[in-house]
C-alpha cells in the first residue's frame, strides 16, 4: 500500500536542486552575494518542504486508516490514547457526543474516526522530538534512531556517561590526596552503585535535522550571517529526501500490518 502524497512532495524537494544549480552558475560568474542569497533562501524553503512532507504523509496515513474502518482492537494503543485524550477534553467542555461514540466503539470493537489534522500536527516545527512524537502516536517507536542506524551504518544511538562528572572527579581526587589507587577505588565504588546515564547521540538524521533547523532559524531571524554553499544545500536536500522516503516506508509497512490484503469489507464506522 503506497501513500499518494509522496510523488508531489518529492517534486517539491527537487526544486531545491534547481536553486542549488542556479547558485553554482552565479558563483561561476563571480556573483558570490547573489549565490549565497539563493542558497540561504533554498535552505529555508527546504525546511518548509520537509515540515510539509512530514505533516502530509502522516495526515494521509490517518485518512487511510479511517477509510479502512479498522476495528479498535487492531489500532495501536498509542493512537487510541491520543484519540481518547481528545475526547476527554471535549467532554470537559460539555461536548459529549464524540466521547460517547468513542466509548461505544471501544465496547463493541467498532472502528473509530481519528482526527488526522491533530495526529499529524508538527506545530510548524519538524524537530527530532516532534517527529519521534508523531510517529510514536502510530505505534512506531524510535523511528529516527532506527533509520539513522540503518542509513548511516551506526553501531548505536546512545552513549553511557559515568555518574562521576568532571567536578565530582576533581573532588574525589582532592579527597584521595593524590593516591591513585584510592581515587580509582572511590570512582569504581560510585560507578558500581549508580549505573551510568544513557545519553542520546546527535548523529545520523538527528544531526541533519538539528543543523537544518538551527541554520533555518538563524537565517529567518537574522541572527548573524550564515554562509550556505550549493554543495551543502544539495547534501542536506539528499539527506532529507532519503529520510522522508524512510519515514514513508515505515508508515506504509504499518498500513500493511493494520490493513491485511484479505480485508475487503470494512466494518461499520461509529
Amino acid at each position: 500500500m503506497q501513500l499518494q502524497c509522496c510523488t508531489q512532495h518529492i517534486a517539491y524537494l527537487n526544486e531545491i536542486e534547481i536553486i542549488a544549480n542556479a547558485a553554482i552558475k552565479e558563483l561561476n560568474d563571480g556573483e558570490n552575494v547573489k549565490a549565497n542569497a539563493m542558497t540561504r533562501s533554498g535552505l529555508v524553503l527546504l525546511c518548509g518542504y520537509f515540515e510539509g512532507f512530514i505533516r502530509e504523509m502522516c495526515n494521509e496515513f490517518v485518512e487511510v486508516v479511517n477509510d479502512a474502518g479498522i476495528k479498535c482492537d487492531l489500532i495501536p494503543k498509542e493512537t487510541l490514547s491520543e484519540h481518547f485524550d481528545e475526547c476527554v477534553e471535549l467532554y470537559k467542555r460539555h461536548k459529549k457526543e464524540k466521547f460517547n461514540k468513542t466509548v461505544d466503539s471501544l465496547l463493541n470493537n467498532q472502528a473509530l474516526v481519528f482526527n488526522a489534522k491533530k495526529l499529524s500536527a508538527t506545530n510548524a516545527n519538524p524537530t527530532v522530538d516532534n517527529i519521534d512524537k508523531i510517529f510514536s502516536r502510530f505505534g512506531i517507536e524510535h523511528v529516527l534512531d532506527k533509520l539513522s542506524l540503518s542509513d548511516f551504518s551506526l553501531a548505536n544511538m546512545y552513549n553511557v556517561e559515568s555518574q562521576v562528572t568532571n567536578d565530582l572527579s576533581k573532588k574525589i581526587n582532592e579527597l584521595s590526596g593524590g593516591d591513585v589507587d584510592l581515587y580509582q577505588g572511590l570512582v569504581a565504588a560510585i560507578e558500581s552503585k549508580w549505573s551510568g546515564k544513557k545519553k542520546r547521540r546527535r548523529v545520523g538524521y538527528l544531526i541533519v535535522i538539528d543543523q537544518l533547523l538551527e541554520k533555518r532559524n538563524m537565517i529567518a531571524h537574522g541572527e548573524g550571517y550564515v554562509f550556505i554553499t550549493p554543495e551543502e544545500l544539495l547534501a542536506t536536500k539528499h539527506s532529507i529526501q532519503k529520510l522522508c522516503s524512510g519515514l514513508v516506508n515505515e508508515l506504509e509497512q504499518k498500513l500493511i500490518v493494520l490493513i491485511p490484503p484479505s480485508q475487503t469489507q470494512p466494518p461499520q464506522v461509529a
